[in-house]
């Protein structure tokens, strides 16, 4: 079994989320066979930072689904949307 990498954007519902409580949050949100890489906050628009994150994992089936579920339940995040998936 590979792994893959998966990006994910999460967009906060408002300007004035503090979007570094967010990502701090989401190692402990994740699977025990996945981890966190990078993550980086972005403009979008109307104020809003969006967050963006890599997480890297086994290639095993319902794994991004898992994942967008476990991030979505996050307080204060109004979307998570799937961006890119690789194996590497």
């Amino acid at each position: 079994m590979g792994e893959v990498a998966i990006k994910y954007r999460l967009m906060p519902e408002s300007p004035e989320v503090d979007t570094d409580a967010i990502i701090s949050k989401i190692p402990s949100l994740l699977p025990d066979d996945v981890n966190l890489g990078a993550s980086e906050t972005k403009p979008f628009a109307f104020g809003l930072q969006a967050i963006f994150i890599l997480v890297r994992g086994p290639d095993r089936g319902g794994l991004p689904d898992e994942l967008e579920n476990a991030l979505g339940n996050i307080d204060e995040i109004q979307s998570v949307e799937l961006e890119e998936m690789s194996l590497i």
